[in-house]
């Protein structure tokens, strides 16, 4: 019997290293759990924060691109008010601009003719 005790001896002690070792390899992997989950609160965090920013500078910018909008929709309203103007002032002005300068060209036309008269020694 010494020797199925000396067997069952050796196989407690097996057994008890086996579990000691189990018991280390459980200690750390639960120290490295912890640190992942420190890690991934903190790389959680650091998203909110992400996030957050992200939103407000989306916001900035939809404000941005409104501002831009309604300063193009001004644009194309002055563009068009300069277009309808210089029309009006065009039509306005070009058709008695040219009676005055038919009139200034008829007049210049019959005074070289009346010089030309006055100057031959023709009198009325």
């Amino acid at each position: 019997m010494s020797s199925i005790n000396g067997v069952a001896l050796t196989l407690v002690a097996v057994a008890t290293l086996l579990v000691v070792l189990l018991v280390i390899v459980l200690s750390r992997t639960v120290r490295k759990v912890e640190r992942l989950q420190e890690s991934m609160s903190k790389v959680v965090a650091e998203l909110e924060r992400t996030a957050a920013q992200l939103k407000k500078v989306t916001a900035e910018a939809n404000s941005e691109v409104s501002r831009a909008n309604a300063t193009l929709g001004t644009a194309r309203s002055l563009s068009h008010t300069v277009d309808t103007t210089t029309q009006l002032a065009y039509k306005a002005v070009a058709n008695p601009f040219v009676k005055v300068l038919a009139v200034g060209a008829g007049t210049g036309s019959a005074l070289k003719k009346w010089r030309s008269r006055d100057e031959r020694g023709i009198k009325k």
